[in-house]
């Protein structure tokens, strides 16, 4: 049959969507047909020739043909007749101990997924071997070597004596697997029940290792009496809520992230108890020596648990109260001392707490040998404000006692003569006397009061500050003005201006004044001195005088400063308040001594004996 180049070229389209079997074969140019046998008879051709290994695209290429006639053609062909004959040897040779990679296999050797599946189909027939296509045709291996290798692998676990991962087994000379075989592996030796171990997450933990641990757990307990649970894995001996230390160490305790023994246990609190009762405290860092972290504090936590009574805890010391109570002292006695020690320096500081720390610190570290700085600045923060409290009230009982003191010589001085004085002229009811008496106070104390002025700011003998002591000079200066100037005219009104001005200065620097007592006292001081004169004195004028002075100190007040010219009229200002008898005999004495003459020692006794009965 002839056909036309049309008809025939319809022909050849309609044999291209055949069936790959087709024993009519088109080109894959589309310019003729092979048949099916033409095909077979040059693919043998390419192997009687010996021609080197080719991949079917090649072929395709060189016989015109599509792939899938090469491949349809390839697989009838006679087992020896296959074109892939020399990958034979090859791809057996690493199946027979490995894993083929599918992807790195077809790159290395040039041959597409299809034929190196074809590749290992053939291989199966051939050797009746059983190959696993595993993870999406990734890996290729045989089944026979999973089992091999798990008998291998068990083994050498079996054989362990560390811990060891299936990945790490130097299994068929160490070859190399991916990881999704090993994994395959691992699973099924993890299934082994005859194992002689565990497994702690990828590792296999051989019994022997684990029994050798829990010797080195029971060796460190019984050398040391305290181990840290986590210092071995909670796989070899068991964590926290395990049994293992109960059961082997029982009457042990879990404290912090250690587990102690009972015998150390019970020593450590002999221990604690001995300086307790020796020093009065337990610094439990210093005693659980090695320890750092919860520990001291969880130890300490146990002991103060069974004896709270008489102890307190300070970071992680326990003091007795009694070492506590001697401390205090000691800081009250410090707040106290160094008030004075202040005071006496006249110092504006206040107490505070780096002198309290800088002083006390080193102080109570050589009192208590042991004690640590921290327990010690405790307790100083806890009795801070009682120590500041009584340096504040010592400070404030020496300030008044000075001020008192200071006050009542500066009194003592010349002021409470002046006043008593002053308070008997002003008693005096006759204007002239009164003036005269007035006149001769102010020229005796003018320079007495301005000399005891300058004396106490020039002396330093008034503790005030600076700005008091300026208004002080003011007031000095002011009372000075008064006292030279002669200002108000009438000498009874300058003293009692001086007076007030003298009680001003007094109550500015020291808050108060001489009370009325203390002028009551000081007036009798002067009673007395006038009676020891009266008892030593001869002379019958100054006998006189002083008896008349005291009398005027009983029935008016005060105490007269006066001389023998005034005694007459003292005496005619005290006749309303003496008995008719004892004026009479007070004028006949006056009058002896004015005309000269010397009265009998009768007199002289009887008067002396009026004066010293005088209160």
């Amino acid at each position: 049959m002839f056909f036309t180049p049309p008809e025939l070229r319809s022909v050849i389209l309609q044999l291209q969507h055949d069936s790959v079997t087709a024993e009519i074969i088109p080109r894959k140019s589309g310019e003729g047909v092979f048949s099916r046998r033409y095909l077979n008879n040059e693919l043998k051709k390419f192997i009687e020739n010996g021609q080197a290994r080719i991949t079917i695209s090649k072929l395709s290429k060189n016989l015109d043909v599509d792939d899938k006639y090469i491949s349809s053609v390839l697989s009838t062909l006679e087992d020896g007749e296959q074109l892939f004959i020399t990958l034979e040897d090859d791809l057996k040779e690493q199946l027979e101990d490995g894993v083929v990679t599918v992807v790195k296999y077809c790159r290395e050797n040039d041959i597409s997924k299809d034929t190196l599946i074809k590749l290992g189909r053939f291989l199966e027939r051939k050797w009746s071997i059983e190959l696993d296509w595993k993870d999406g045709d990734r890996y290729i291996y045989r089944p026979a070597l999973v089992d091999e290798l798990v008998d291998e692998i068990t083994a050498e676990l079996n054989e362990a004596v560390e811990p060891v991962r299936v990945r790490d087994v130097p299994f068929l000379g160490g070859g190399e697997y991916p990881d999704y075989f090993t994994d395959q592996l691992e699973k099924q030796v993890r299934k082994d029940k005859s194992l002689a171990g565990f497994w702690e997450k990828d590792q296999f933990i051989p019994m022997v290792y684990k029994l050798k641990k829990q010797e080195e757990v029971r060796q460190e307990l019984r050398k040391i009496g305290f181990i840290h649970y986590n210092k071995y894995n909670a796989a070899y001996i068991g964590g926290k809520s395990d049994t293992w230390f109960t059961e082997n160490f029982p009457g042990g305790e879990y404290l912090g992230d250690h587990y102690f023994s009972k015998d150390w246990l019970d020593a450590f609190e002999k221990q604690a108890q001995d300086s307790l009762e020796i020093t009065g405290y337990a610094d439990f860092e210093i005693l659980a020596s090695g320890l750092k972290g919860k520990e001291p504090g969880a130890l300490l936590s146990r002991f103060h648990g069974k004896r709270k009574k008489g102890v307190r805890k300070y970071m992680n010391t326990l003091i007795t109260d009694d070492v506590r109570e001697k401390m205090k002292r000691t800081l009250l006695d410090y707040g106290r001392d160094l008030a004075e020690k202040d005071w006496k320096a006249r110092s504006t500081k206040l107490l505070d707490n780096l002198r309290t720390y800088g002083d006390l610190c080193p102080q109570f570290e050589r009192e208590y040998p042991g004690l640590g700085s921290g327990p010690i600045t405790k307790i100083i923060n806890d009795f801070e404000r009682e120590t500041r409290k009584t340096y504040d009230g010592r400070r404030s009982t020496l300030r008044e006692t000075a001020n008192t003191a200071e006050m009542l010589a500066f009194a003592e001085g010349f002021y409470l003569r002046f006043v008593i004085n002053l308070r008997a002229v002003i008693r005096v009811k006759d204007a002239g006397l009164q003036d005269k008496l007035a006149q001769d106070l102010l020229a005796y104390y003018r320079k007495i009061i301005q000399d005891g002025l300058a004396n106490y700011i020039d002396g330093g003998l008034i503790s005030t500050g600076g700005d008091l002591i300026e208004e002080v000079k003011q007031r000095t200066e002011s009372i000075n003005n008064i006292l030279d100037s002669g200002t108000p005219t009438k000498a009874i009104d300058t003293l009692q201006t001086v007076q007030e001005a003298l009680r001003g200065y007094i109550q500015k620097i020291w808050r108060e004044e001489p009370t009325d007592e203390v002028v009551a006292a000081k007036q009798v001081e002067m009673q007395t001195e006038l009676k020891a004169q009266l008892a030593k004195t001869t002379n019958v004028s100054l006998i006189m005088l002083v008896v008349l002075i005291l009398l005027f100190s009983k029935l008016e007040d005060g105490i007269l400063r006066a001389t023998g010219k005034y005694a007459p009229k003292i005496l005619r200002a005290l006749k309303a308040g003496m008995t008719e008898e004892d004026y009479e005999f007070l004028e006949s004495v006056k009058a002896a001594v004015i005309a000269g003459s010397t009265p009998s020692e009768e007199d002289i006794e009887k008067l002396r004996a009026m004066g010293m009965s005088i209160s």
